[in-house]
């Protein structure tokens, strides 16, 4: 049954199940804790994206890669989808729609995406397809079955004084598109959103599950001292020259002030990102994926970033073999396929957006 208790219908109705309300973020503890984690989103079974992941985290330090679901879709034999989990074992990883219908006994959720009414039939009806094929063949793996039984639908972590909800849809539900470009455009979905984070004491929300990117910072932000590049403020209580030891006492008396600031009732900023495809070409004429990168140090490669306090909010780009990539693709999925309908001229040209359109706050830094 449906979180509302209709009749199903597959690959639209939102299971029961997924229902997040019952997941509690207040586990401190349990918390992930890291200089910089990398959060990976749809992976899509794409193998040549999966090394050069592994490749780029060998450049970090105090690492975390977290799979944050959805880390199979194009792999539906048992061969290519055991190589994305041997790989992935290694690291943190909870489960998105395609894993959780995977492991479940139901075949009315279809693949499990919830898609929306903008969303076309004909590319619902192709996705069930696509995942019913990996359905059959992964079952056969009573092993592989029980890895991902075994994985949680969220986790929480922790970078700095940051702390970030992991999730693979929303805050309400593991296939919930509250976190999609359209969604976050609505000032009462940020309001929303915010008010949960609050209560949850979460700075940053990173997910995936839409399979196109939006980055969002939004709220008020309490500290003084960001907006000048980490300069003080210029104290303009008077125009006397002043020497330097009273200049010094002014200082202190801003730093005091400032500190009484931060220490009032507001909403702090808040970052919700959503990496949209680690495993395909999310932006017009481009043919990488994408991760969010949270760190205490700020990227090279980063496309886009905010700095959240001391903390750098990054998407960057996972520049894999494409070739190798499409190859692999069409070896699998011939050109009358559903996979081949649905995703093949996005692998090969690139997603329908471009990069602006898909930032509100962040600053972009790519040339």
């Amino acid at each position: 049954m449906s979180e509302g208790g209709d009749i199903m219908i597959p690959g639209r109705t939102c299971p029961i199940d997924y229902n997040l309300n019952g997941e509690s973020f207040d586990r401190f503890d349990e918390d992930i804790m890291a200089d910089t984690i990398y959060v990976v989103g749809g992976l899509y079974g794409n193998k040549e994206a999966l090394d050069e992941i592994l490749k780029m985290a060998k450049e970090e330090s105090n690492l975390r890669i977290v799979f944050n679901g959805d880390a199979h879709w194009f792999d539906v034999d048992l061969e290519d989808f055991s190589y994305i989990e041997n790989a992935i074992k290694n690291y943190d990883a909870i489960i998105g729609n395609v894993e959780a219908e995977l492991i479940s006994d139901r075949s009315e959720a279809g693949c499990g995406c919830s898609y929306p009414d903008s969303v076309d039939d004909g590319v619902v009806d192709r996705s069930n397809k696509i995942h019913s094929i990996m359905k059959k063949n992964i079952q056969k793996s009573k092993d592989m079955i029980d890895v991902l039984k075994r994985r949680k639908r969220t986790l929480t972590a922790r970078v700095g004084d940051k702390r970030i909800a992991i999730l693979h849809g929303d805050e309400k539900s593991l296939a919930g598109w509250g976190n999609s470009k359209e969604n976050l455009q609505d000032a009462d979905r940020l309001d929303e959103i915010g008010s949960w984070a609050d209560k949850n004491s979460i700075d940053i929300v990173a997910c995936t599950h839409t399979c196109a990117p939006i980055a969002v910072a939004f709220g008020e932000d309490c500290k003084t001292i960001d907006e000048n590049n980490g300069e003080k403020r210029p104290d303009k209580t008077s125009d006397k020259i002043l020497d330097v030891g009273e200049v010094d006492k002014l200082d202190k008396k801003v730093d005091k002030l400032d500190k009484e600031v931060d220490k009032l009732d507001k909403p702090d900023k808040k970052v919700v990102i959503n990496n949209g495809a680690s495993g395909m070409p999310n932006f017009i004429n481009t043919n990488y994926g994408l991760l969010t990168r949270i760190s205490k140090t700020k990227s090279d490669r980063a496309i886009y970033r905010y700095i959240l306090g001391d903390v750098f909010i990054e998407a960057i780009p996972i520049e894999y073999d494409h070739d190798k990539f499409l190859k692999w693709f069409d070896e699998v999925w011939d050109n009358t396929s559903p996979a081949s309908i649905s995703y093949r001229d996005r692998i090969v040209y690139g997603g329908c957006d471009n990069v602006e359109n898909c930032v509100r706050g962040f600053e972009l830094v790519f040339d």
